[in-house]
């Protein structure tokens, strides 16, 4: 293989270990969040508080 080709895979490998963390990241605090909303919402109050959630950070909030 030639030197462009590596360096093109080795980027291409990083790019992909980036996107694995950044997911990973996304799913450990979405359930961060849902704990805590379980935690201080028990029962049905759950499912109102994570709608409520939801819609508020639709926009990025």
């Amino acid at each position: 293989m030639k030197r462009a080709d590596l360096i093109k895979t080795a980027m291409q490998v990083f790019a992909i270990l980036c996107l694995v963390a950044y997911f990973a990241i996304l799913a450990y605090k979405g359930s961060v969040d849902i704990s805590a909303l379980a935690k201080q919402y028990p029962g049905s109050e759950f499912w109102a508080a994570l709608g409520r959630h939801l819609i508020r950070n639709l926009g990025g909030g």
